[in-house]
């Protein structure tokens, strides 16, 4: 074990021994630390960042998922973690912002208007669970379906 650990270390100055070699560790490293900036920049956003005025873009398409608005939809979340949607739910629903490593989840908790079995009007709770992002340094996107590019973009 002793002789392995010897045999790295000598492997590691002979590398950083040349100049040229330094010079490429440090812009590897360099690159590493912009992209990792990069990356957690566009997917890691706070409460603050995300108050305020969304609107469905790229709805105009075929779904089949029931949870997400295929018509023009306004969604406001507002600073006391609730949401105003027309779409979703009756009256105002709740939301949480779920930081991860390198990523945003949003969840949107509300009631719908259900039917029991003799019609007669009873509320239910639902849950939609999502993820937001931005492309490089525009505004905030609360991912409704990826594959269509289906998204509420935030507009104040």
């Amino acid at each position: 074990m002793k002789i392995f650990a010897e045999t790295e270390r000598l492997i590691l100055r002979k590398i950083f021994k040349n100049p040229l070699t330094k010079k490429y560790f440090l812009i590897a490293i360099i690159i590493s630390g912009l992209f990792t900036f990069y990356q957690m920049y566009s997917n890691m956003f706070t409460t603050g960042m995300l108050i305020g005025t969304y609107v469905n873009r790229n709805y105009n398409y075929d779904g089949n998922l029931v949870e997400i608005p295929y018509v023009s939809d306004t969604l406001i979340l507002l600073p006391n973690n609730q949401f105003i949607s027309s779409y979703w739910g009756v009256g105002k629903g709740k939301y949480r912002i779920i930081n991860k490593l390198l990523e945003t989840h949003l969840e949107l908790s509300y009631q719908y208007e259900g039917y029991q079995e003799n019609y007669q009007s009873k509320l239910g709770n639902a849950l939609f669970a999502t993820s937001i992002s931005r492309l490089g340094f525009g505004t905030p996107k609360i991912i409704l379906k990826e594959e269509e590019n289906h998204y509420y973009e935030k507009i104040d």
